[in-house]
């Protein structure tokens, strides 16, 4: 898969904050288990180093709403879908 950063600050709240869905959601594309907890984890290092502003969870509350952003999108190239831009 395509190295991807996120466009917004990868920042986290509460366990189950809209943020820390998308991530899970882009997580769930690694092709294995142990891919996927690697992913897991950096996403919690973020997460810890950068608290989520207000602006930061309403955009991923609309990347959730959108039904937009799943493993087909990440396939496709359709990186934005997950608020997500590709890294040269």
């Amino acid at each position: 898969m395509l190295r991807l950063s996120f466009i917004f600050v990868l920042a986290f709240g509460a366990c189950a904050d809209p943020c820390r869905q998308v991530a899970e959601l882009v997580c769930a594309c690694e092709p294995d288990q142990s891919q996927e907890r690697s992913c897991l984890a950096e996403v919690e290092t973020a997460r810890q180093a950068h608290p989520a502003s207000e602006s930061d969870l309403q955009a991923c509350e609309q990347i959730i709403e959108s039904n937009q952003c799943d493993c087909d999108a990440l396939a496709l190239g359709r990186v934005e879908s997950c608020g997500l831009a590709q890294t040269p």
